[in-house]
């Protein structure tokens, strides 16, 4: 019993241990990239839409000399034989009488076995370079995922990682104002600061206390947001890197992905109008017919009795006239979306060369600010330590002080913000296509 026992403790150890999540933690952008690679949710999804692509591209190649090859079986069983009336004159009665005969075979057993081979089929024909350019859209559109995707990484990414830096601000930040209202209150007591005062810097500190809980949640809320787009969990290494930057020369930006996947979806349009146009063509088909039949009036499949074997070849020709509502509205169907698809790469094309221009502002923008956000908080924290030693030395009241303080406390706070979007607009840039 003592081993028994013993196994039983080193399975409950390792159980707990084995359900972790043992997935490694991300320490830089290009990592969270390469695994949503292969865990998006969003990526396993466009891939089946690739494979759909593919198989259909196939299936349209397979299909332009598309082989029929119907087999079927029948065993009958006339129970009652239809009646057949004769002219009684044959069988000698009188004119105008009739006799009632029965005709036929009891048991009937056939196999027909029909292949046929469309030789011509116009629009299968077509279909072909649609297949193919479905495939090709496909391939784009998962590259367009991969983008968004990645810039939503991003977002995700430098927004934890800007959380963070501005926790240890705040931590930093509600200790400090802890200490400054224990300054007051001391001064109070002395007789240098009044009640307001003291109730203003403690509320002071509870305020910093408030944003440093806001904060912890945001930074929950952010990691479960990134965990739910993918198929396993992910995880922020505490190591994670900010590697923020800024180029001296704008980096080139390509913006054409949108303008491709418009074009594509023009070459579809201008493929369907022409499938449809060929479809109110007659199509040639090569056909037979290849017959057995067992006759009998004892049982099915009686051996006594030959197979009768009979069968044909031949052309035949096809042709669903275009007089139907169907066709006729298809037609311009496929007219319209010809030119709804001409309209899309026009406004693709416009849209492009505007998303370059916007990149190219948000980066510009966002490096302006985040030069001007360091020297400001640079300048906040040199005002903060005079207006302390006025404040040490009686020459300024504590609300100077805690104005100084939430000030320098603000401007730090805005400092990480404007990093983090400097280093946001530098990915979607490089993210672009």
């Amino acid at each position: 019993m003592k081993w028994q026992l013993s196994l039983f403790l080193i399975f409950a150890c390792f159980i707990p241990a084995s359900g972790q999540n043992l997935s490694a933690a991300v320490s830089d952008i290009s990592a969270l990239y390469k695994k949503a690679d292969a865990e998006s949710y969003a990526l396993m999804m466009r891939r089946y839409d690739e494979q759909i692509a593919r198989l259909t591209e196939k299936a349209a190649l397979a299909n332009v000399f598309s082989i029929k090859a119907p087999v079927s079986g029948t065993a009958i069983n006339n129970t009652l034989l239809p009646v057949n009336f004769i002219p009684g004159e044959i069988f000698g009665g009188p004119a105008g009488s009739f006799k009632e005969v029965q005709f036929g075979q009891q048991y009937i057993s056939s196999f027909t076995f029909s292949p046929q081979l469309d030789i011509l089929q116009p629009a299968r024909i077509a279909e072909v370079p649609m297949s193919k350019t479905l495939h090709k859209l496909a391939k784009l559109q998962t590259a367009q995922a991969i983008v968004r995707l990645k810039n939503e990484l991003a977002q995700g990414y430098f927004s934890i990682l800007a959380y963070r830096e501005q926790l240890q601000i705040l931590s930093k930040s509600s200790q400090q104002a802890d200490s400054l209202y224990q300054l007051i209150s001391s001064r109070k007591e002395k007789g240098l600061a009044s009640v307001q005062e003291v109730n203003d810097s403690r509320i002071y500190s509870i305020q910093q206390n408030q944003e440093l809980e806001k904060l912890r949640n945001l930074i929950t809320l952010q990691g479960e947001y990134l965990n739910a787009l993918f198929s396993d969990s992910v995880q922020i290494g505490a190591d994670a890197s900010w590697y923020v930057e800024l180029p001296t020369d704008m980096p080139p930006i390509s913006t054409q992905l949108t303008s491709e996947i418009a074009e594509l979806q023009f070459t579809y349009a201008v493929q369907n109008l022409r499938k449809v146009r060929l479809d109110q063509l007659p199509g040639l088909s090569l056909i037979s017919n290849y017959a057995w039949q067992n006759n009998s009036n004892k049982r099915l499949f009686d051996p006594t009795q030959p197979w009768i074997q009979s069968q044909y070849v031949g052309l035949k020709l096809n042709w669903d006239l275009p007089l139907s509502a169907n066709r006729i509205t298809s037609l311009g169907l496929a007219k319209i979306g010809n030119n709804q698809a001409k309209l899309g790469l026009q406004q693709a094309n416009d849209q492009s060369l505007l998303q370059k221009v916007k990149l190219e502002a948000e980066s510009a923008n966002a490096s302006i600010q985040l030069r001007a956000a360091d020297e400001i908080a640079g300048l906040e924290q040199e005002s903060y330590r005079h207006v302390k030693n006025r404040f040490d030395v009686g020459l300024l009241d504590s609300e100077d002080l805690l104005r100084a303080h939430r000030k320098v406390i603000q401007s730090q706070l805005n400092a990480v913000s404007a990093k983090a979007a400097a280093a946001i607009a530098l990915e979607n840039i490089r993210n672009a296509r």
